[in-house]
């Protein structure tokens, strides 16, 4: 009972929550209730974002280097709260539930301070991952050239972009441009050519005559 009682007091409350949903949710996945993808949400990010565009392209790099889009955001968020929770419970037993006092301005940082933990073992332990989920050697360039893709970025132009080709895993997504119009996110398009140099797919509509 005191056990219970530490999970849910102070700093550690939030990330006992955590660890509730998520062993909730693989309880429901084991016995079948749930769909092991149900929560999966498509990350996909711009290989070329501008550093200088602002607070929300440095954002997506650091959402990409903590491999947040690179592993399954399920995966993720499992090893995030468990990293957390973790966190969380040693550093109560060992330093914060001798000095602890109740009190909300006191508990944030001691919070937050947690979920930084949390988030760079998360990246450690997901690390090993990114090659499980990582298709881009099974496939060669002259593969996937006649092939469809799909749009995932917002737009695809002649400068920008980026797309997913169907494979029998998880899809594998690939840089593209467009030289004869933008496309916009979820448009199919045909794959037909590659640029060795820029890693370059280029694509252009299904309809579109395409001349050899």
């Amino acid at each position: 009972m005191e056990f219970i009682e530490n999970c849910f007091t102070g700093p550690n409350y939030p990330a006992s929550v955590m660890m509730v949903l998520i062993l909730t949710y693989g309880l429901m996945v084991a016995l079948g209730g749930l769909n092991l993808d149900l929560f999966d949400i498509d990350i996909d990010f711009d290989a070329d974002v501008d550093i200088d565009g602002g607070v929300t392209s440095i954002g997506f790099v650091a959402l990409k280097f903590l491999n947040i889009g690179n592993v399954p955001i399920m995966i993720w968020a499992s090893a995030f709260g468990l990293a957390w929770w973790t966190a969380s419970m040693l550093l109560w037993e060992l330093f914060d539930q001798a000095s602890y006092h109740e009190d909300f301005w006191r508990t944030v940082p001691l919070v937050l301070r947690n979920v930084v933990l949390g988030v760079v073992a998360t990246k450690f332990i997901t690390q090993p991952m990114v090659k499980m989920f990582d298709h881009t050697d099974n496939y060669q360039p002259e593969d996937l050239i006649g092939q469809e893709c799909e749009v995932t970025t917002y737009e695809v132009t002649a400068d920008a972009g980026q797309a997913k080709f169907a494979t029998d895993a998880a899809p594998l997504l690939i840089d593209v441009r467009s030289e004869d119009g933008p496309l916009a996110k979820g448009d199919r398009a045909l794959i037909v050519d590659f640029d060795p140099e820029e890693k370059l797919y280029f694509i252009t509509k299904p309809d579109t005559e395409v001349s050899t």
